[in-house]
């Protein structure tokens, strides 16, 4: 009853936005800003709140996307109609006139987000459908092999660039060494969730025994990337060993997510800033330059979106939509070298290819200096223009939310492992592609079927 009393809520909320729509294009608002603001950050609490008793930890993929969506669409303009500017006013309002629209937009959106989330966890709650997979049993010593030889082809072929600072992915380690690093992360993910699924009480000895290879392997990754000043592996990492550790071990409360988001914010912060410096010591020199800066941790984050400012003020009016081209690449890019042949058979420009390249093409043009990113509502739109921002924020929510389910209420490992790649992207997919998890997904899901174990009798999941 609870969750239907949540639905009419949110369907409310909507209508009430949806009587204050802006125009496109409309001088600044400051009180515009502030009401959508409002709305948007009490329906977030209600619905969160709301749904504090069917999963008991809050490391999870709806509070991490939650957190990341207010973060990114709605500190900078909240904070505007405060009269408090960001720390770099001139870089952030690239055309202040789709301000106002902006905001409206990524409420609506997020209120159709809530709205599937609802409606798809009702539903499942009335399923009847057993998916209880608790007791499938895995071939930890296949996945291990998996896990190392991913890990010796990812640094065989991109050690050099990374070791040199790079970590672009695909532009300077080359398509084979992308895929090889896919496999690598969620293998990770995929050992994480079996280490913590199988540990029974937290001593040395349990934690060593059988684990030498991931555990190595676990830290020679995490200390790499933290060596280079690449935060999102390290972050990624550190959300999929708090999603396990709330789950299966103790549950993370309110506040001690609070307190590891505002840690874990100044640390990034930290390695962000002295990631820029030549010098070795890239957290000495990024704590004395955090001292001197008059950002907030979050502020990097929100910057982003100023690509939704991009969006708005030049589709369709500068460049025509494009119709769901870039989410066929990104389709394709599941498959090994095929996103490329589609590109070269049909002679796709670069800048077409994904929505960061076309941000960082309408911004700087051809000759870049450096990637101005991309926005996942920005993405659907500059795709399939405002009527596939509703259609497909509303998906989402739905889909991820009977993932969410079916994962911890249903007990399925196979949906658990989907929810990881989810809540490991949770926050920063809000400054990525819509699309950016799909590769994640299939692969580890590729891995579970190669490593489970087929048993007639589904015996206890061992090592």
């Amino acid at each position: 009853m609870k969750y239907k009393r949540l639905l009419i809520y949110l369907i409310f909320s909507s209508l009430l936005l949806g009587l204050f729509i802006p125009k496109l294009k409309s001088p600044i608002n400051t009180t515009e800003n502030f009401f959508f603001s409002i709305v948007s950050f009490i329906s977030i609490v209600v619905y969160l709140f709301t749904f504090r008793k069917l999963y008991t930890t809050w490391v999870r993929f709806e509070t991490l996307f939650l957190i990341g969506f207010i973060i990114v669409h709605f500190q900078i303009p909240f904070f505007y109609s405060l009269n408090i500017q960001p720390s770099n006013p001139y870089y952030v309002w690239l055309n202040k006139h789709v301000v106002n629209f902006a905001t409206w937009l990524s409420a609506f959106s997020i209120h159709l987000w809530m709205i599937g989330s609802v409606i798809a966890t009702i539903k499942s709650a009335k399923s009847k459908k057993e998916l209880n997979s608790s007791k499938n049993k895995y071939n930890i010593m296949k996945l291990d092999y998996i896990l190392l030889f991913s890990f010796l082809g990812f640094f065989g072929l991109a050690g050099g660039s990374l070791l040199q600072g790079s970590h672009d992915g695909m532009g300077s380690w080359g398509e084979g060494a992308s895929y090889f690093m896919i496999l690598l992360r969620v293998s990770l993910y995929f050992r994480i969730f079996i280490f913590f699924k199988t540990l029974r009480k937290i001593t040395l000895p349990n934690i060593i025994s059988g684990n030498i290879i991931f555990l190595c392997t676990l830290l020679l990754y995490i200390i790499t990337f933290l060596f280079v000043g690449d935060r999102g592996p390290f972050m990624q990492i550190l959300i999929v060993i708090a999603l396990c550790f709330g789950v299966f071990v103790k549950r993370i409360s309110l506040g001690s997510l609070l307190l590891l988001i505002i840690t874990g914010a100044l640390l990034l912060s930290i390695i962000g800033l002295g990631r820029s410096s030549e010098d070795a010591n890239i957290f000495e020199v990024g704590f004395s330059k955090y001292q001197n800066s008059k950002s907030n941790p979050t502020e990097e984050l929100a910057t982003s979106v100023r690509i939704m400012y991009r969006a708005l003020s030049n589709f369709p009016n500068n460049y025509s939509y494009l119709f769901g081209l870039q989410f066929i690449i990104g389709i394709l890019g599941i498959i090994p070298f095929a996103s490329g042949f589609f590109i070269s058979t049909f002679n796709i420009p670069v800048e077409l290819t994904a929505s960061s390249r076309l941000f960082t093409f309408i911004g700087q043009g051809r000759n870049s200096t450096y990637g101005e990113g991309t926005e996942i509502i920005s993405d659907i739109y500059i795709n399939f223009g405002i009527f596939g921002v509703f259609f497909f924020m509303f998906l989402y929510g739905y889909l991820t939310s009977k993932i969410s389910f079916n994962a911890l209420k249903k007990h399925s490992d196979k949906f658990f492992l989907i929810l990881i790649v989810l809540s490991s992207t949770a926050i920063y997919i809000n400054r990525a592609q819509f699309l950016s998890p799909v590769k994640d997904i299939v692969y580890i899901l590729l891995i579970f079927q190669i490593v489970k174990i087929k048993s007639k009798k589904q015996a206890k999941l061992t090592s």
